[in-house]
């Protein structure tokens, strides 16, 4: 119980001066509207372990920003669609019967889509954690010095 209570207290302090806090929320952030439902979660786990940023700001940041992850995923995925000249319409009511009753067929019209919305997302989510890493370090240090 106390290396459990030590790994959380080590967690909530990691990454907590001005630059740390920027770089976890940036990187929370830009993972958080990644076109894939269900997936943020891990991505933030295994991103902020391997780079040691604060793991309970990281997942605050993620599921504050679920509902942009929503607003954003018919976007990136009829972006990336265009991105790669292959227009999908896209029906949320047909895509979930479709995947309710056949999840091959979903997968046959969704799949790419969904992999050509996600390469969409690698070329505008660093320019995002970049942007948003530097306003928020300029800001928190700002902060930090009144």
């Amino acid at each position: 119980m106390k290396k459990a209570w030590r790994l959380f207290r080590e967690q909530l302090v990691q990454g907590s001066d001005p630059r740390g806090i920027a770089l976890t929320c940036s990187t929370a952030a830009m993972l958080a509207i990644f076109p894939m439902l269900g997936v943020t979660t891990a991505l933030c786990v295994l991103v902020g372990v391997r780079f040691k940023l604060n793991q309970p700001l990281m997942q605050a940041v993620n599921y504050l920003l679920y509902p942009a992850q929503i607003l954003l995923f018919p976007l990136f995925i009829k972006g990336g669609s265009s991105l790669f000249g292959s227009p999908v319409s896209i029906d949320p009511g047909q895509a979930v019967r479709d995947f309710s009753s056949n999840p091959t067929l979903f997968m046959r019209r969704f799949g790419v889509a969904g992999l050509e919305g996600v390469v969409l997302w690698l070329l505008v989510a660093p320019l995002l954690g970049f942007v948003l890493f530097r306003v928020l370090n300029f800001g928190l240090r700002k902060i930090r010095r009144r």
